[in-house]
C-alpha cells in the first residue's frame, strides 16, 4: 500500500505538472492575442492623435494667415486712402517714388494717382503696399457699382481677405475695394510668417 500510494502521489504530481504545462500553453496564446489587440489599439489611438495634431496645426496656421492678411489689407487700404505718397507728387516721376498713396485730402482720392498706380509694375506695387508674399487686387467703383478702375486680376486663392473703404474721387462717392490673398501658402507647406 505504501508503494501504491507513493505511485499515486507521483502520478498526481505528474498530472499537476502536465496541467500546468497545458495552462502555460494556453496562457501564452491568450497573452499573444491580448498583446496584438493592445498594440493595434495603441497604433489606432496614436494615428488619431497625429491626425488631430496636424488638423490643429493647420487651423492655427490658417487663422494666423487670415489675421496677417487682414492686417496687410487694412494697412494697404489706409495707406492708399490717407497718404498722398512720398514724394507728394510721386505720380509725376515713378523713379523717385518712396511710398504710394492716392489721397489729396482725408479720404479724397486723385484719379490721376490711381491711373499711375495702375500703370506701375505689379511687383513694385506689392512692395510699396507691403504685401510680401500675398497678391493684391484693387478696385474702385462708384456708388452705383460701376467699376471706375481696377488693378490686377480678381482674387483666386483659397483664402481671400477683402477690405472696403468709402472715399471721394472726382467729386463723387466711391468705394475702394482692396483684396489680399495667398493662392497656395497653406498647401505648399511653406512656413507662414507675417509679411515684413
Amino acid at each position: 500500500m505504501v508503494i501504491n500510494s507513493r505511485y499515486s502521489n507521483i502520478r498526481r504530481y505528474h498530472e499537476q505538472i502536465y496541467k500546468m504545462l497545458e495552462m502555460r500553453k494556453r496562457r501564452g496564446q491568450v497573452f499573444t492575442t491580448d498583446y496584438i489587440i493592445g498594440v493595434a489599439i495603441f497604433i489606432i489611438l496614436f494615428a488619431l492623435c497625429i491626425f488631430a495634431w496636424q488638423k490643429t496645426v493647420y487651423m492655427v496656421q490658417k487663422d494666423f494667415l487670415i489675421d496677417d492678411m487682414m492686417y496687410t489689407a487694412k494697412r494697404a487700404s489706409e495707406q492708399l486712402l490717407m497718404s498722398p505718397g512720398v514724394p507728394v507728387n510721386w505720380e509725376d516721376d515713378l523713379s523717385s517714388t518712396k511710398a504710394v498713396g492716392l489721397a489729396t485730402g482725408n479720404r479724397v482720392l486723385s484719379g490721376e494717382k490711381f491711373t499711375r498706380l495702375s500703370e506701375m509694375d505689379y511687383d513694385t506695387l506689392k512692395y510699396y503696399l507691403g504685401a510680401g508674399n500675398y497678391d493684391i487686387y484693387i478696385r474702385i467703383e462708384n456708388s452705383t457699382g460701376s467699376i471706375i478702375g481696377e488693378i490686377n486680376k480678381r482674387p483666386q486663392g483659397e483664402i481671400v481677405v477683402n477690405v472696403r473703404r468709402i472715399a471721394v474721387m472726382d467729386n463723387q462717392s466711391v468705394i475702394l475695394d482692396l483684396s489680399v490673398w495667398g493662392s497656395d501658402l497653406l498647401t505648399t507647406g511653406a512656413p507662414v510668417f507675417p509679411a515684413q
